[in-house]
C-alpha cells in the first residue's frame, strides 16, 4: 500500500482546486497533493508536493482524516492510503503551476463543488466530510 497527503486548502470561505494534467484522470479537477517518498513524513511530503506543483509554501498544516482509495496507473491497480489536511492561508498566494503535473486551478467555495468532477472516489468522500465538519461549527 501507498501513501498520499492531500491539502485541503482554504483562502476565505474558498478552496483550492487543481486540474489534472496527466493520468490518470487527465483534466479532471483534483485536491492539491502527491505520493509520500521513502522516509519523509506526511507533512514533509504534503509540503514538498505543494512548493513543487505550485511553488506554494505553507506554515502549517493540521491532519484531519484518511481514506483508502484505490489508483489505477497504467492499467495496474494500486492501494493507497490517503491522508488529507487543512490548511488555512492568511493571503491569497500567487501560485505558479507545474504544467507536466497540473493544467490550471481554480479557488472555489466547496458548496459550489461539484463532487462528480472530483478525480478519486477517497477526495469526493473527503470533500464531504470536510464540508459537514465545516457546516458544524
Amino acid at each position: 500500500m501507498a501513501a498520499t497527503v492531500t491539502g485541503f486548502i482554504f483562502y476565505d470561505d474558498k478552496l483550492l482546486l487543481v486540474k489534472r494534467a496527466q493520468q490518470p484522470c487527465l483534466g479532471m479537477l483534483d485536491l492539491p497533493g502527491g505520493f509520500v517518498d521513502p522516509h519523509e513524513s506526511n507533512e514533509q511530503a504534503l509540503s514538498r508536493e505543494l512548493q513543487e506543483e505550485l511553488q506554494l509554501q505553507i506554515d502549517s498544516l493540521q491532519y484531519m482524516f484518511s481514506f483508502p482509495n484505490s489508483y489505477c496507473y497504467k492499467e495496474v491497480n494500486y492501494p493507497t492510503l490517503d491522508s488529507f489536511f487543512m490548511i488555512k492561508l492568511s493571503a491569497l498566494p500567487e501560485l505558479t503551476i507545474q504544467e507536466e503535473e497540473l493544467s490550471g486551478y481554480c479557488w472555489l467555495k466547496p458548496s459550489e463543488i461539484d463532487r462528480e468532477a472530483l478525480a478519486f472516489d477517497s477526495h469526493k468522500k473527503a470533500l464531504a466530510k470536510c464540508i459537514a465538519e465545516w457546516l458544524e461549527r
